[in-house]
């Protein structure tokens, strides 16, 4: 992301429909938060303590989260 963390995506395709779940590791390795993305949407992209996510339902929505 836009704060050097790296996202690990670690839910399975049997598992989207509850949503996408991601480990966020920072630059020493260690486990910081875990993340999940509401089931129907997608990430995005990342800014400076934002995700930005994309939902599927209906005409395209792009969606701000803070990240924290």
């Amino acid at each position: 992301d836009a704060d050097g963390n790296v996202w690990i995506r670690t839910s399975s395709p049997a598992q989207q429909g509850q949503g996408l779940t991601f480990d966020v590791i920072n630059r020493k390795g260690a486990l910081i938060d875990r993340v999940r993305i509401p089931a129907g949407s997608s990430l995005a992209g990342f800014g400076p303590g934002v995700a930005y996510l994309i939902g599927a339902a209906g005409p395209p929505r792009l969606t701000k989260a803070r990240i924290h």
